[in-house]
């Protein structure tokens, strides 16, 4: 029997599961953690913003200080250094000081100028180039007729009309498209060998071309910028390659090169690398040793005695035994 003490605790007692329908328990506890994260991170910000009252005083001369710090203490010490050589060049070459001091000033204007000259020596294509653009504009916006600019704005409206009629056409195919690439990274990873490579590379741009015009069909009204932008890369990539190959050989005509034997497509050498792990020897069938000849052949060989010419007596005959096979 409960005691009185017992039912008045009961009576008392309070269980939110009981205020709450079945099966959103978890859901409640989802947003009662959500809620107390809220307010910790609140809680936080607010000592944040505190410690900021507290230490506004000090933040100004402390940044201040971490400033000057990061910046004249560099500053400093490379001035050190380069007065430290000055001093030492005088002392070695016996000048004075006062010397020193009234020609320092034209030594550093020389050093400025030889400075600007190498840099300008070193970049002087890409300033010719620069001047040359700047020049040619002036010239074109100032001597060329109007009617000559004008076809040449509607030429260039034209073209970008069909580069605009050649991405409505890949976002439309975009089945087509899509095969095309496919296939031709199939294409790469089971046919290419060094015979196929230039095949290769020379479908590789028209491929990228149509892919690229897919991507940036979906771009909206950015997509001819965008176009223009990578044409612009690849166009740079390409003859980055050109330059590449015309340094390494010399010439612009590229040196034949030799056939590696063993040559191997990707698909060989998948097939190469999961025999090594399997533990198989998987060699280049060119390399290896032809030993396919009749073991008949090598036992009658080593059974029968090697004949010499009696003309040279001063050679050891050399002679083997039927017995050197069971040796």
């Amino acid at each position: 029997m409960a005691s009185p003490s017992n039912i008045s605790r009961s009576s008392f007692k309070f269980d939110f599961s009981n205020l709450l329908p079945e099966g959103h328990e978890k859901a409640f506890k989802q947003a009662f953690y959500n809620v107390a994260a809220i307010v910790f991170v609140l809680f936080i910000l607010v000592a944040c913003v505190a410690v900021y009252y507290v230490l506004e005083p000090f933040l100004g001369p402390l940044l201040w200080a971490v400033l000057f710090g990061s910046v004249l203490h560099p500053f400093k010490q490379s001035m050190t250094v380069i007065v430290k050589q000055w001093l030492l060049s005088l002392q070695s070459s016996g000048t004075p000081l006062t010397v020193g001091a009234l020609t320092s000033p034209f030594l550093i204007v020389d050093y400025v100028s030889e400075k600007m000259w190498e840099f300008t020596l070193q970049y002087i294509i890409l300033f010719l180039s620069i001047a040359s653009c700047v020049l040619v504009t002036f010239f074109i916006y100032s001597c060329v007729p109007g009617y000559v600019m004008t076809t040449f704005f509607n030429l260039l409206g034209h073209l970008l009309n069909y580069v605009s009629t050649l991405l409505e056409f890949c976002q439309g195919a975009s089945i087509l498209v899509w095969t095309v690439v496919i296939g031709y990274l199939i294409i790469l990873s089971i046919w290419w060998t060094p015979k196929t490579k230039p095949y290769l590379i020379v479908l590789s741009p028209v491929v990228w071309t149509i892919f690229i015009c897919h991507l940036v069909s979906i771009a909206g009204q950015l997509r001819l910028t965008i176009l223009l932008v990578l044409f612009a890369l690849m166009l740079i990539g390409l003859l980055a390659e050109i330059r590449g190959r015309y340094n390494e050989s010399g010439s612009s005509v590229e040196a034949p090169v030799e056939e590696d034997p063993c040559a191997l497509t990707p698909m060989q050498a998948i097939r190469s690398g999961l025999a090594w792990i399997r533990g198989a020897d998987d060699t280049c069938p060119e390399m290896e040793p032809d030993v396919s000849f009749p073991l008949s052949s090598t036992f009658h060989s080593v059974s029968q005695k090697v004949q010499v010419d009696s003309s040279t007596p001063e050679k050891k005959r050399p002679t083997f035994s039927s017995t050197g096979i069971d040796e």
